[in-house]
């Protein structure tokens, strides 16, 4: 969604403002600018050259002042833009001008009642709606910034009411619902989204978003990320789909989630510290050794008497140790891999010797008990292949794990082609599951990717089930019989909302004609396979659901 506001509106209002603040030449200034920024099929110039002479006239009661400099400029700006249009295109016109001319000034309400009227005159999809709608979107996206939320709220109920095809809109209002804790809402809203919308794909995933959010708070303390990470990802792709869903809005949505989860990892960690350091401390009163004591026996401790003091869970033990020349690197990973306390992670992260080994630090990496802020700054030395394992622990801090996503995602995107085809090929492809953003021609890069390993199902079935893949590289798939002749990417081109109808017809009337029965059943099973390619399949092969 467009966080600047476009360029006719923005004048617009600046051309009322200054009107009503009695500044005539600086607002036909800008009513000149509202000209020229008037998208061409938006055909109200006859209305502003009019609003125009009004404000003329109004400076001729005024006195004289500026009177000639007006007029010429007012003659001008009729030559250039006056048009001659039919009776029902003035009257449309007339109709629209109302809506901008109310929607610039503030008056939200009065104007979607005159964009009521227009949408009976023009199509759903007319440019000067799609730019209303969008403006009234960043209307309310100011006021949401600006701490009015119920404003903003109200807003969009308005937007909807009057424009109940738009799709963004909806999705946009259930994210703000939900961050301001109005989760009771948020269904019943999708609930309203209009029949033609609701096996869209975007659709699907935020009802099972919500969903599974609504499903496991009221079980737990918190939603584990890992819980819903499938999902985001999926949208993220799928929202760039939808120019006027706001981007902010879900990323803060996301982040709040996160938040909550490391306010949740935050308290485990310090209980888990307090449990292991109090364990030590009553082991030792046990034994009847004063921590000074058990510091000297672990700075001296012989090689077969270092094991006795690895799982002592005090910094202070834990530094001599580690100075301690006996110590082996096999030593330190047992520290590293069972330690619950977390300056020790940190201050062997720092240690001159141990802290510099890569396993010593990847075990750092994936001790739940580091510090979220030590295991940010590790994430930088480890390569593609350590980052997903990163990724893929899900007893890590959510925030840990999605700094080690966005790594692998700029690591991947500074990659030569030659590089990013060496990486794809040694992970058979299951690199693509972790990119949900590419700023390459993805197209190009695809094809040059088929061309190279056409021989690999592996690396063609990931290509054909990542949400990223354009439609016209599914379809190029779809129609190679080779490829075709692998039932495996054939289910993933089946199960890939972006692949197009055609494609998916095609599969169902030739590859899929000759497919056991069994398997069919099993692709039907698939909770991931989009309802249309199910009802598809049911129509060509009827016996299915006998």
């Amino acid at each position: 969604m467009q966080t600047t506001r476009h360029e006719f509106f923005r004048n617009m209002t600046l051309a009322l403002s200054h009107q009503q603040d009695g500044n005539r030449m600086l607002a036909l200034a800008y009513w000149e600018n509202v000209l020229r920024f008037l998208p061409e099929p938006i055909q109200i110039h006859n209305e502003i050259l009019e609003e125009c002479h009004r404000l003329v006239n109004r400076e001729i009661s005024d006195g004289p002042s500026h009177l000639e400099q007006m007029q010429e400029k007012l003659e001008t700006l009729t030559h250039l833009y006056r048009q001659e249009l039919s009776e029902e295109d003035e009257f449309i016109a007339q109709q629209i001008y109302k809506a901008l001319y109310q929607q610039c000034g503030g008056h939200f309400i009065l104007a979607l009642a005159y964009w009521k009227n227009v949408r009976i005159l023009l199509s759903p999809d007319a440019l000067v709606i799609t730019l209303a709608v969008q403006d009234l979107c960043w209307n309310a996206r100011q006021l949401l910034q600006s701490g009015c939320i119920q404003e903003c709220l109200d807003l969009y109920r308005q937007i909807l009411r009057t424009f109940p095809e738009f799709l963004e809109g909806y999705i946009n209002l259930s994210l703000i619902l939900y961050q301001h804790h109005q989760s009771p809402v948020v269904r019943p809203l999708l609930d309203q989204i209009p029949e033609r919308y609701k096996e869209d794909f975007l659709v699907k995933q935020y009802r099972e978003l919500y969903q599974t959010l609504e499903e496991i708070s009221t079980q737990f303390e918190h939603v584990p990320y890992a819980a819903i990470e499938h999902l985001v990802s999926d949208l993220r792709i799928e929202n760039t789909f939808y120019p006027s869903i706001d981007d902010d809005y879900f990323e803060n949505f996301i982040m709040e989630l996160v938040e909550r989860e490391k306010r949740f990892f935050e308290r485990r960690r310090k209980a888990r510290e307090q449990k292991a350091m109090a364990k030590t401390s009553q082991q030792l009163a046990k034994e009847g050794i004063a921590l000074g004591q058990r510091v000297t026996m672990a700075k001296h401790a012989a090689s077969e008497d270092i094991h006795i003091f690895l799982y002592d869970n005090h910094i202070r033990i834990a530094e001599v140790l580690l100075n301690n020349p006996n110590m082996t690197a096999d030593d330190v990973l047992v520290m590293a891999q069972t330690t619950h306390v977390s300056e020790i992670l940190t201050h062997l992260k720092n240690h001159h010797k141990w802290g510099a080994l890569h396993n010593i630090r990847f075990t750092i990496l994936l001790n739940p008990q580091t510090l979220p802020e030590d295991a940010i700054q590790l994430l930088a030395a480890f390569n593609l292949s350590d980052l997903a394992k990163v990724f893929h622990k899900k007893t890590l801090s959510p925030e840990v794990r999605i700094r080690a996503k966005d790594r692998i995602q700029q690591i991947f995107q500074n990659l030569s082609q030659y590089e990013k085809f060496a990486v794809i090929e040694a992970s058979a492809g299951e690199i693509l599951k972790l990119l949900d953003r590419v700023q390459f021609d993805l197209s190009s890069f695809l094809l040059n990717l088929l061309g190279k390993f056409h021989d690999q199902p592996d690396i063609v079935v990931n290509i054909c089930r990542w949400k990223l893949a354009p439609a016209n590289i599914l379809a190029v798939i779809g129609r190679n019989e080779q490829l075709t002749h692998n039932l495996r990417i054939v289910f993933a081109l089946l199960s890939n909302p972006k692949t197009p109808a055609e494609t998916v017809i095609s599969l169902l009337q030739t590859t899929l004609q000759t497919t056991a029965k069994r398997d069919l059943h099993y692709l039907l099973l698939n909770q991931h396979l989009p309802a249309s390619v199910k009802q598809a399949i049911t129509m060509f092969f009827p016996h299915l659901t006998k």
